[in-house]
């Protein structure tokens, strides 16, 4: 059966975690804090209990910073007792149980991550990183097509490179935006539809000043 949902203020978050108010600040100002509305109140957020706790594990080097009262219980379950043997290639037993210990600590980060949501498949991310390439790609060709006119009547290198530095910059926040919120997939068609107008646009607004500058001579 799935667990309920845990949600509190961070007020309440802190004193579950043994921090004070600034280091749950500092939390949030990480993007480590996962909220969510507050069923009483949609307008209120509410600090996630299960999933920040698992984002906090996977992010937070538990050996830095002053230990929580939670922590200051033994653990008796950290496998400490290791036989010394030819595992240890000539090593000391401190250095085998710290060599465990690290090793159970890296698995249980990345436990924390994956259940945070914060892991995804190699494979997947190749396929997120291309695709998102060749979004950009086809945005900076479309700040150049939309503003071809423009640059070819421009004569002031300076006004060409302010105007393209802001046309680029606003692509790429229109971009992060789109990423952020999932919309990248859907927003492709329409941006080949509008790209095809640009250069029609273009193309002809080129072909009347030919032809202006045909009958001038």
């Amino acid at each position: 059966m799935k667990s309920p949902v845990v949600l509190m203020t961070k007020g309440a978050f802190a004193k579950r975690r043994g921090v004070g108010a600034s280091a749950v600040s500092n939390w949030a100002k990480a993007d480590l804090l996962v909220m969510a509305e507050d069923p009483a109140n949609p307008a209120k957020l509410l600090v996630d209990v299960a999933r920040t706790e698992a984002r906090l594990n996977a992010k937070l080097d538990p050996a830095r910073g002053r230990p929580r009262a939670a922590d200051s219980q033994p653990q008796a379950d950290l496998p400490l007792a290791a036989p010394a043997g030819p595992a240890a290639a000539g090593g000391s037993l401190a250095d085998v149980r710290t060599d465990l210990i690290r090793q159970q600590t890296e698995k249980l980060q990345l436990d924390n991550a994956r259940k945070a949501g914060d892991l995804v498949p190699l494979e997947e991310y190749a396929r997120r990183a291309t695709e998102f390439g060749r979004v950009a790609r086809e945005r900076m060709l479309s700040v150049v097509r939309s503003q071809a006119e423009w640059l070819a009547a421009c004569k002031d290198p300076r006004a060409v490179v302010a105007q393209l530095e802001d046309e680029i910059e606003r692509a790429f926040a229109d971009l992060a935006a789109q990423i952020a919120s999932g919309a990248v997939g859907e927003v492709e068609a329409d941006d080949a539809e509008d790209d095809a107008a640009v250069q029609a646009e273009v193309a002809s607004a080129l072909a009347e000043e030919e032809a202006e500058e045909r009958e001038a001579g």
